[in-house]
């Protein structure tokens, strides 16, 4: 998701009160990380923004690896974000999209 306004939703096949997004997002040029909210709604209605960052997630040049994009050879790996979204019924529509503005009010990230 690139724009304001993108999104991905699905329904839930099953009942649920949490939620695991595993992500990768640009780091920031100094290497130092960046960070980019995502807003969840569940069946339209706004629950929770999640911070994503990058800073965890980026190495560079070989190992030893380290966190200075000047070393070269930048890899990526995935990050992931644990939510609690409440009780939400089977059949339910999850949404997740980016947002402009939204600050994160609600985090719960392992």
């Amino acid at each position: 998701m690139k724009k304001t306004g993108d999104y991905i939703e699905f329904p839930l096949t099953e009942a649920a009160n949490s939620l695991v997004v595993r992500y990768s997002i640009p780091d920031s040029k100094d290497g130092k990380g960046d960070e980019q909210t995502l807003s969840l709604y569940v069946n339209g209605q706004f629950k929770q923004s999640l911070r994503l960052t990058s800073k965890y997630a980026w190495e560079y040049g070989s190992y030893p690896w380290s966190n200075d994009p000047r070393q070269g050879s930048g890899h990526r790996f995935f990050d992931e974000i644990h939510a609690l979204i409440g009780d939400v019924p089977q059949g339910a529509v999850i949404r997740l999209q980016k947002d402009a503005g939204i600050m994160p009010t609600s985090m719960s990230s392992i």
